[in-house]
């Protein structure tokens, strides 16, 4: 299946640089395995939908596009730096990538229900987690 395929690519990524080197070579991977490359309003979404975390397309627009993805769908300075689909539905995902071991916050937090890759320069190896998994739901609400 292409979405495991991509997950797969994603662990066997070695450490890429800076944040913005591990973005490029994760749309890099996007457009190599066939992934549709989509718009905001190609999907009939908006902003306020990313921010308010709805996961389903209403549009029948995407329903003949398999894979597809939009990048940096809130700008680049703002998370997710990726929507990915299938059909109607997809997934938040956002890259973090840190020399010493680490991911780095910056002014921001971990969100729930996004999938994180960390791209690790101590290990030269890639993970995955989950927003969730990193802070609870209680303290999300207290770092805000």
């Amino acid at each position: 299946m292409k979405i495991e395929k991509f997950f797969q690519e994603m662990l066997d990524m070695p450490y890429q640089g800076s944040g913005k080197a591990h973005e490029k070579t994760v749309k890099n991977t996007l457009d190599q395995m066939g992934f549709s490359e989509l718009k905001l309003e190609d999907v009939d979404l908006t902003t306020k939908d990313i921010r308010a975390h709805v996961t389903e397309v209403s549009s029948k627009k995407v329903l003949n596009e398999t894979w597809w993805y939009i990048e940096q769908p809130l700008g680049s300075q703002n998370k997710p730096d990726f929507l990915i689909g299938n059909g109607r539905y997809f997934i938040y995902f956002e890259c973090k990538s840190g020399k010493d071991g680490k991911p780095t916050w910056n002014t921001s937090c971990p969100e729930e229900g996004y999938i994180y890759h960390f791209n690790c320069g101590k290990t030269n190896k890639s993970t995955f987690f989950m927003g969730q998994d990193v802070l609870t739901s209680r303290h999300r609400k207290a770092l805000r």
